[in-house]
């Protein structure tokens, strides 16, 4: 599987302050079926043009049946790019009985 984000296709006003949540599936098993680097880049490229517009702001959640929140909202771009950076795959899911 390949993460494919079109972003010429999203835009749809130029001028309005937008919110992004990104939840990103983090469970080993996509790990040999998703290069969790391609998701990376993917998700960095899209927040770079998101946040091109200083009035946006991302936030990032992983989830492996737990949901971890990685950052809260944000325009800061070191920031998103540090929580990018800090995203890796779990090895288990996390079930509660």
């Amino acid at each position: 599987m390949k993460a494919t984000i079109a972003i010429d296709t999203m835009v749809a006003s130029e001028n309005q302050k937008k919110d992004i949540l990104f939840v990103l599936d983090v469970f080993g098993s996509h790990n040999s079926s998703v290069d969790l680097t391609e998701v990376k880049a993917a998700t960095q490229d899209l927040t770079n043009y998101v946040l091109e517009n200083d009035s946006n702001r991302v936030a990032y959640i992983t989830s492996d049946n737990v949901n971890e929140t990685i950052t809260n909202f944000t325009n800061n771009i070191e920031e998103a790019t540090a929580a990018i950076n800090s995203i890796s795959y779990k090895e288990t899911r996390n079930y509660t009985l």
